[in-house]
């Protein structure tokens, strides 16, 4: 008999590759890692939730990104973040934002 194994991803599995994304330098490591983060919200339940780890990715790809609306998209994530019970902004977040805003003041 062949065992069957149902594995499903979690938060942890979430982050890990968020964070492959935004290490990447792929040119739409953040757009990927945005895609990733709704999913997570999407299907939020006890198992799968986002948390501070799980922003603090989207936002470092956002901080290394050439997207024009970078620190837009950072700020509305901190706002989301606000709204969470699971993730708490903490000096990578606006480190990530500061960065943002500061490549965006340079263009």
């Amino acid at each position: 008999m062949k065992a069957e194994f149902r594995l499903e991803p979690d938060t942890i599995t979430y982050n890990s590759v968020m964070n492959a994304f935004s290490n990447s330098g792929h040119i739409n490591a953040a757009k990927s890692c945005e895609r990733l983060l709704n999913e997570i919200v999407e299907n939020s339940n006890k198992a799968i939730s986002p948390n501070t780890v799980s922003y603090n990715s989207v936002l470092k790809a956002l901080s290394k990104s050439r997207q024009q609306d970078a620190a837009g998209r950072a700020e509305e994530l901190l706002e989301q973040m606000l709204q969470l019970p699971d993730a708490f902004p903490d000096a990578i977040s606006f480190t990530s934002i500061l960065t943002c805003w500061a490549k965006s003041a340079a263009r």
